[in-house]
């Protein structure tokens, strides 16, 4: 009989185990996917007059662009090809939006910098994380 309570009580224990795990997992997750939001986030519309796929980003230029300081524009938004299958969805949502002349919301964070490494420079360009179309 004590066995058999035993081996109960341990199947239990490890299920218990097993379900805490996947909790502290999709806990872990929705940290991480909510640090991911950008600190300064923004968005920006425009109808983009250029778009551009390079080898190591796509980019979309607006001919009116978003004001940061008194010496700093963002014309250019960008997107890193490291990320094919998203650059590719990029690329594809720019490029339709130039054709038929619609709009384009990026959102970015004002203050990320890392598009320099894939050529976005810091004076009139920011690497976005997201884009939308009307």
């Amino acid at each position: 009989m004590n066995r058999l309570v035993w081996k109960s009580t341990l199947g239990l224990l490890f299920l218990l185990a097993a379900v805490a795990s996947v909790a502290a997992v999709k806990m872990l997750r929705a940290r991480s996917a909510q640090a991911a939001a950008p600190a300064a986030g923004v968005t920006w519309t425009c109808s983009p007059d250029l778009v551009v796929s390079a080898n190591v980003r796509v980019v979309a230029h607006c001919a009116s662009g978003y004001v940061i300081d008194p010496t700093t524009t963002i014309f250019w938004f960008a997107y890193p090809t490291r990320d094919t299958g998203n650059a590719s969805r990029m690329l594809s949502l720019f490029e339709t939006a130039k054709a038929t002349g619609s709009t384009v919301t990026f959102y970015f964070d004002t203050t990320d910098l890392s598009g320099a490494a894939y050529g976005c420079l810091n004076t009139d360009c920011r690497a976005i994380w997201a884009a939308t179309t009307p």
